[in-house]
C-alpha cells in the first residue's frame, strides 16, 4: 500500500514536463480494484477549465454497439421523493377539450365543377368550399382542377 500524502504536499509539475506514455503501456488495474473515493472528496473542476473537443473529433459510435439497458436496470424513484398533489389541487381540463377536435367532412360536387364553364370558376367554387381549412389549399385545388380537366360528366342510365 502507498502512503497517503497530503495534496497541499504534491509537488506540481508544469504540464509540459509531464511524461508522455502511450495507451499500450499503461497498467491495466482490475475494477475490483480500484479505490473508491467518496464523492465529496472528488475534485471539482469548474466548467471553464474544462477541455472543450469540436464534434468532428468526438468518437462516432455505431448505433449496434450502444448498450442496451434492461429495462428492469433502471433507477427507479422512489414513491416518497414523489410531489404529491391533492386532488381538488389538479387542473380541471373541460370535457370538450379531452376529445379530438372533430374533423370536418367536405363534400364536393365533381358534377357541380364539370358543369361550370371555365376552370377559373371551378376554382373559386372550390376555394369558396375550402374556407374553413386552415391549411395551404392551393397544391390541392389545381391538383383536384387537372383531374377534373379530363373527365366527363356522368349520365344516368334512362330505362327501356
Amino acid at each position: 500500500r502507498l502512503p497517503v500524502v497530503p495534496q497541499s504536499r504534491l509537488p506540481v509539475v508544469p504540464q509540459s514536463r509531464l511524461p508522455v506514455v502511450p495507451r499500450d503501456r499503461l497498467p491495466v488495474v482490475p475494477r475490483d480494484r480500484l479505490p473508491v473515493v467518496p464523492r465529496d472528496r472528488l475534485p471539482v473542476v469548474p466548467r471553464d477549465r474544462l477541455p472543450v473537443v469540436p464534434r468532428d473529433r468526438l468518437p462516432v459510435v455505431p448505433r449496434d454497439r450502444l448498450p442496451v439497458v434492461p429495462r428492469d436496470r433502471l433507477p427507479v424513484v422512489p414513491r416518497d421523493r414523489l410531489p404529491v398533489v391533492p386532488r381538488d389541487r389538479l387542473p380541471v381540463v373541460p370535457r370538450d377539450r379531452l376529445a379530438e377536435e372533430a374533423i370536418p367532412e367536405l363534400e364536393i360536387d365533381v358534377d357541380e365543377l364539370l358543369d361550370m364553364p371555365s376552370d377559373d370558376d371551378r376554382g373559386a367554387r372550390v376555394k369558396d368550399l375550402l374556407v374553413d381549412c386552415y391549411k395551404p389549399t392551393e397544391d390541392f385545388v389545381s391538383g383536384l382542377l387537372d383531374k377534373i380537366r379530363g373527365m366527363q360528366k356522368l349520365t344516368t342510365p334512362q330505362k327501356k
